[in-house]
């Protein structure tokens, strides 16, 4: 587990521990574009280091496991971008 993170705020079954501990790590590795700097994926380089110097095998399993969780991120990124948006367009009105 990374460090900071002294407890742990969602059971993670014990298939899955070594996926979810290397996404941890890599939560500051998220690639930006735009003038907006919307989020458009993590940064693969980094994640394949992350894994080697953390000691986490990067498998096919691990890699699909990974993608599954920065998409369901992803999803999370761009509804509260949308939000933001759609908040930022009211208060323009007002």
């Amino acid at each position: 587990m990374p460090p900071g993170k002294a407890k742990e705020p969602f059971p993670v079954f014990p298939e899955n521990r070594a996926a979810v501990d290397l996404f941890l790590w890599c939560e500051t590795q998220w690639r930006r574009a735009g003038m907006d700097g919307a989020v458009v994926g993590l940064d693969y380089l980094t994640l394949m280091e992350i894994a080697r110097v953390v000691g986490t095998p990067m498998t096919p399993k691990v890699l699909r496991q990974i993608k599954i969780m920065e998409m369901n991120a992803m999803r999370v990124f761009t509804s509260r971008a949308a939000s933001q948006t759609a908040e930022h367009r009211e208060m323009a009105h007002e």
